[in-house]
C-alpha cells in the first residue's frame, strides 16, 4: 500500500506497540507468580505487575489487529515486547525461553506480508545473552532493532555495560528502542491493591523521569558520539528529557560554559505514545518535527486515541508557524526508513519537507544545551546545526528490501 490513502490521509506506521504472541501466552500459564497469563475457552488475562488485566483480541490475534489497523489508517506497525512486562528481567534461564519465544513470532509475522515489523526483545539479566540473541535474531534479516529498558541507560556506568549491544546494532543497522522498565522487580507498590495516586506515580511519572535520564546519558552527555551511524529511538516523546533542554541550556550559559563539541545528530526519534497535542507539540518545537514519529502504545493505550491526536493541529501555532509534514507518522528520517515503513526510501515521503535551514527541525538534542540559542517566536533555533540532509544508514533499506515487500 505504497503511499496509499484513506479519504485522503496519509497512512501511518507505528513506532511503538506491543503484542504477547499466543505461544509466548501459553508458556506464561504455567508461572504462578507474575508475569503470568490465564486462558478461559478463546479469552486471555495477563498480569504483568498490576491485577490480572482482560486482553482484546488484537494483543495476541494479528488477523484481528490487521482489522483494526486497516480501519485506524495505520499502514505498518513496530511490535515489541513492553520491559514494562517485565519478562525480560526474569532471570536468565527463565527470561532467554521467553523473549526467544516472542522474537520467533515477531519475526515471523515480519517476514509475512508488509504489516508488521520487529523490535527484538533480549534478557536484560545477561548482556553476553543478550548479545548473542540478538545476533541469531540479526541474522534473519527481518529484525529491525531492539528494545532496552530505559533504566539500564540511566548513568553512563550502566550504558557502558550494554556498549557490546550497541556496537552490533550499530554494526547490524538496527534501531535501539529505549522504552521504560522496571530497575529490578516491580515495586512493592504494584500491586492489585494499587491506589490511582500511586499508579499515576510508579507508571505514569517515574517512568518519564527514567527515559529523561536515559536521553541525558546518551545524548546530551554524549554517551553516543561512539555510535555514529546508530539511530535510536526514545519512548514517550523522551520523557521530561525535551521538556527540561531550555533549562539545561539556561544552566551551561550562566554557567559560561560551552566548551562540548557534539556532532550533530540527525537519528535520535522520539515517539508519540500515550501523549496528548501540548506535549507532542513541544518536543515537536524542541527537537524538531522531523525526529518526532508516530505510536499508540496499543494495547496498552487506545490507539484511536493515538490517532486522533497525531492528526489534530499542533497546539497554539500554525503550519506556516512550525511544518509538521510528518503526519504519516515520520518514517523518513533516515535511510533505513524501509524497515519500519515496508516502502523503499524513494517511495517515502521526506518528513523534512517544507522545513527551512532555521526551523525547529534543526535542532539536536545532543548540542541545544551547548550552543546559543537565538528565537524566532515561538520556535527556538540553533543555527549553523544538520547543515546537509544526508541520512545515517543509508544501506539499510536496500539490505532489508526482501525481507519488507
Amino acid at each position: 500500500m505504497d503511499d496509499q490513502a484513506i479519504c485522503g490521509v496519509a497512512m501511518l506506521t507505528d513506532h511503538h506497540a506491543h503484542w504477547l504472541p499466543p505461544a509466548l501466552l501459553t508458556a506464561l500459564v504455567a508461572r504462578d507468580d507474575p508475569p503470568l497469563a490465564r486462558q478461559d475457552g478463546a479469552d486471555w488475562t495477563f498480569t504483568a505487575a498490576l491485577r490480572p488485566r482482560h486482553l482484546p483480541v488484537h494483543a495476541y490475534d494479528l488477523q484481528a489487529r490487521d482489522a483494526l489497523l486497516a480501519r485506524l489508517g495505520i499502514d505498518r506497525q513496530m511490535l515489541s515486547l513492553s520491559p514494562l512486562w517485565n519478562i525480560d528481567r526474569q532471570p536468565l534461564d527463565v527470561a532467554l525461553p521467553l523473549v526467544r519465544l516472542f522474537n520467533d513470532a515477531t519475526i515471523a509475522a515480519a517476514q509475512t506480508g508488509h504489516r508488521y515489523g520487529a523490535f527484538a526483545a533480549v534478557p536484560t539479566v545477561d548482556v553476553a545473552a543478550a548479545c548473542r540473541d540478538l545476533i541469531r535474531v540479526g541474522e534473519t534479516g527481518a529484525a529491525a532493532g531492539v528494545v532496552l529498558p530505559a533504566c539500564e541507560l540511566t548513568t553512563r556506568t550502566r550504558a557502558d555495560r550494554w556498549a557490546p549491544l550497541f556496537a552490533i546494532a550499530a554494526e547490524r543497522r538496527l534501531r535501539v528502542f529505549v522504552h521504560p522498565g522496571f530497575d529490578g522487580s516491580p515495586p512493592a507498590a504494584a500491586s492489585s491493591t494499587m491506589t490511582a495516586v500511586a499508579s499515576a506515580r510508579v507508571f505514569g511519572v517515574e517512568p518519564q523521569h527514567q527515559l529523561g535520564l536515559a536521553m541525558l546519558t546518551l545524548c546530551h552527555e554524549g554517551w553516543l558520539d561512539d555510535y555514529p551511524g546508530l539511530e535510536v529511538q526514545f519512548a514517550n516523546l523522551g520523557g521530561s528529557f525535551p521538556f527540561l533542554l531550555e533549562r539545561l541550556h539556561r544552566m551551561v550559559q550562566d554557567d559560561g560554559r560551552d566548551d562540548r563539541d557534539h556532532q550533530a545528530r540527525r537519528n535520535i526519534l522520539v515517539d508519540s505514545a500515550s501523549l496528548g497535542p501540548a506535549a507532542i507539540d513541544c518536543a515537536r518545537r524542541m527537537l524538531g518535527a522531523s525526529r518526532v514519529v508516530f505510536g499508540t502504545d496499543m494495547p496498552l493505550f487506545d490507539a484511536q486515541c493515538a490517532v486522533d491526536t497525531w492528526r489534530a493541529e499542533p497546539v497554539e501555532s500554525t503550519q506556516a508557524d512550525h511544518p509538521n509534514p510528518s503526519r504519516s507518522g515520520g518514517e523518513a528520517i533516515t535511510g533505513q526508513a524501509e524497515k519500519f515503513t515496508g516502502r523503499p526510501a524513494d517511495q517515502t515521503q521526506d518528513v523534512r519537507r517544507g522545513g527551512s535551514g532555521n526551523s525547529s527541525e534543526n535542532l539536536d538534542p545532543g548540542q541545544l544545551a551547548h550552543v546559543p540559542v537565538e528565537s524566532r517566536g515561538e520556535v527556538a533555533t540553533v543555527p549553523g546545526m544538520l547543515d546537509d540532509d544526508q541520512a545515517v544508514g543509508e544501506s539499510a533499506g536496500a539490505r532489508l528490501e526482501q525481507g519488507h515487500r
